[in-house]
């Protein structure tokens, strides 16, 4: 989802999470002083005015424009202690789902800063987030055995299985189901082609993004009509320059899209690992096939689509709570998390007003039909594009897979990531001290 904010087209949103008694900061352990609950405060908490937030938000509030939180002063020297805290622990006496989460976590906050020049100060601080990384991960065999939260959310009852004509939240039964289900998981044909490069690039790798679909009829009809969209080029060449067909064969009415996003986690020996937990999910489910009316910088899906977010809670999945899934309601707020223009809201005068989220899904899917599914257009055109434009080269229709092979193609496409290469070189480095 995307938010025109200060004329700059940004992307996920780091949702504003007031740290209230609800969650105690005790994300990880029951105990709230529990070392590793120590850390999460240390590395995520923000002051937004007289509130303190951040505790239990899914991604850490750190921007590219960042300059003091965590680099200097009082914060950064509470991340040191914090860390050398958790280090010190001769029994870490975390569950294998915490030290996964907690790990995450780290990962998120160590990627953030080698994505800039160190001083001193800063790689005392990645020293302590690699070596952290390394003494909470687990062993591979312990990951495999590791049971998701998707079907605790379900079976709590507390969202609808499918789409209401009032708008109510719902997560349906056989969303992840392995080829037996109605929704059918995207990919796209070529060597090395991944369904969401974008997301799994503003994110470092750290995350696998999965693009599923269910049209109205089921997995017969889904892949009927999958079948029909990539009956021929999604591009038609005139004078030797490709362009978008405008007649490209649009779903039915009912047809819901899904992103689904789940962890990564790298075991002992290093290696990377996707998880069953998700940790975040989109749906857009459409009522029309028109394109909303937009005024250029931003636009509201309503009466069109129906949209849907649900972002993990480590402290509710730790209760026992659906899974740790909550759905946003329509008042959510939320800073830009990727793809914006990288200045701290918090540090920057000016600049720290946060958007409604589920407001921002115009700014990116505003198109007609199948041309707002990003996975066909094969990227973020923004509101009111026309449907044929130069794009250099011949492009296919995204074509059936299954999680398995996306999950292989994601983690080729990660390891590329300068992000992933800064973080795994300084794994290695710790692991030779």
């Amino acid at each position: 989802m995307l938010l025109s904010w200060a004329g700059t087209l940004v992307g996920f949103f780091t949702i504003l999470s007031p740290s209230t008694s609800a969650s105690d900061g005790a994300v990880y352990h029951a105990q709230s002083d529990h070392p590793a609950n120590v850390v999460h405060r240390a590395l995520f908490e923000r002051q937004d005015g007289d509130q303190r937030v951040g505790i239990d938000a899914l991604d850490p509030y750190l921007w590219p424009g960042t300059k003091t939180h965590l680099l200097t002063g009082e914060s950064h020297q509470q991340a040191i202690e914090s860390l050398d805290a958790l280090l010190a622990l001769e029994d870490l006496d975390l569950s294998v789902r915490a030290r996964v989460l907690l790990q995450r976590d780290l990962w998120a906050v160590l990627a953030w800063l080698l994505g800039r020049e160190l001083d001193v100060s800063g790689e005392a601080l990645a020293g302590r987030l690699a070596r952290a990384m390394r003494r909470v991960a687990v062993e591979k065999e312990s990951l495999e055995l590791l049971e998701g939260n998707y079907a605790s959310a379900v079976t709590s009852r507390r969202w609808q299985k499918a789409p209401t004509k009032d708008a109510r939240p719902f997560l349906p039964p056989d969303l992840l189901a392995k080829e037996a289900g109605d929704w059918v998981t995207l990919g796209k044909p070529g060597p090395g082609s991944i369904a969401a490069p974008v997301h799994v690039a503003g994110f470092g790798g750290r995350s696998a993004f999965f693009v599923k679909i269910r049209v109205p009829g089921g997995r017969d009809a889904t892949l009927r009509y999958l079948e029909k969209l990539g009956a021929r080029t999604l591009t038609v060449a005139r004078d030797g320059t490709y362009f978008f067909r405008g007649d490209l064969p649009h779903f039915p009415v009912g047809t819901t899209v899904a992103l689904v996003r789940r962890a990564l986690a790298i075991t002992v020996d290093g290696q990377r690992h996707v998880t069953p937990f998700v940790t975040q999910i989109q749906f857009r489910h459409y009522l029309s096939l028109e394109a909303p009316p937009t005024d250029g910088m931003r636009t509201d899906l309503t009466p069109f689509q129906q949209v849907f977010e649900f972002e993990l809670s480590r402290a509710a999945w730790r209760r026992g709570e659906s899974g740790g899934l909550h759905a946003l309601d329509r008042e959510s707020r939320g800073f830009p998390s990727i793809f914006g223009h990288g200045v701290d809201p918090f540090e920057s005068e000016g600049h720290g007003e946060e958007g409604v989220v589920l407001e921002t899904c115009g700014s990116c899917h505003a198109q007609p039909g199948v041309y707002s599914v990003a996975t066909v257009m094969g990227g973020m055109s923004g509101p009111g594009a026309i449907m044929a434009f130069s794009i250099g080269e011949e492009r296919l229709a995204p074509e059936p897979t299954v999680d398995a092979v996306e999950i292989d193609r994601l983690l080729k496409h990660a390891s590329e990531l300068d992000s992933w290469k800064r973080v795994a070189r300084w794994l290695e480095k710790v692991g030779q001290q």
